[in-house]
């Protein structure tokens, strides 16, 4: 899962916030400034800046600033801070303020409360509240609702969080995940196919049709699944060790582990 940052989508969408009546100074002004030190490499000045305007309560300076602290961007990695600002972010009641192009990305801070939930940084571990906090960004249409619908899909998969496992729940979010184009969930929907779980008919055809997608959207352990399927000529596929030995440096190259040995063990560089 490929983590962005508001940077880079933001200022796509500057020359939108002429429709916008509020916050419409800042967005121009000190936001659009924060934007530019940061493409220049001025961390430091770039997160001074989003920080006062965070402190003013400018609810994408707030996420942006949430970032910051979470991968030590122009400041110390401080995952109590990174929690902090993602939270005020996450609720802050003026997302109608800025432009419609960019106001879903409060589902994206509900999507990193989530994560915050689940692996205990910044905060506590609870997955309960990690759950409904990707129930709750799964309902905006920001760059991360796929990320909420997959992790949901876990979610339903594995009982968290006190959700009841429900195998039909857990497809339907893999699939919608999917279709909003996320590199892994195909990878997981391709399961119920092939085992014909969870109200899927069992299908090869189907199951491959999903490990090929999310292979060829970059996960690498779809790749590595593929050059399996080659090479042993599952689900269906015709043996075929040269497609195997590619798809398998598709996934070394990401560093995925069972690829690199099978390329190991044939002396097989990538």
């Amino acid at each position: 899962m490929k983590q962005k940052t508001i940077i880079c989508i933001v200022a796509a969408f500057l020359s939108v916030v002429a429709n916008a009546q509020d916050y419409n100074s800042i967005m121009n002004g000190d936001f659009k400034d924060a934007i530019n030190m940061h493409q220049n490499g001025q961390l430091q000045q770039s997160h001074v800046k989003m920080k006062s305007l965070a402190e003013k309560g400018f609810p994408l300076a707030q996420f942006e600033l949430a970032r910051n602290f979470d991968s030590g961007m122009g400041c110390s990695v401080d995952f109590n801070e990174a929690y902090k600002w993602m939270s005020k972010a996450a609720y802050n009641t003026t997302w109608n303020k800025v432009p419609e192009s960019v106001r879903d990305f409060q589902g994206a801070a509900f999507f990193y409360l989530g994560m915050y939930n689940m692996s205990g940084m910044g905060t506590s571990k609870n997955m309960a509240e990690a759950v409904k906090l990707w129930q709750k960004g799964s309902t905006y249409s920001s760059p991360y609702q796929a990320n909420c619908y997959l992790q949901l899909g876990f979610g339903y998969q594995r009982g968290w969080g006190g959700l009841d496992k429900n195998l039909s729940k857990a497809k339907d979010m893999f699939k919608m995940a999917s279709d909003l184009g996320d590199p892994d969930a195909p990878y997981y929907l391709a399961e119920f196919y092939a085992q014909g779980i969870g109200g899927a008919t069992q299908s090869d055809s189907e199951a491959f049709k999903y490990i090929k997608l999310s292979a060829e959207r970059g996960y690498a352990d779809g790749q590595c699944l593929m050059g399996e399927i080659y090479d042993n000529g599952y689900v269906g596929q015709p043996k075929n060790h040269a497609l195997a030995i590619e798809w398998w440096k598709k996934a070394a190259k990401q560093g995925q582990s069972d690829a690199i040995g099978y390329l190991t063990e044939l002396g097989v560089s990538w």
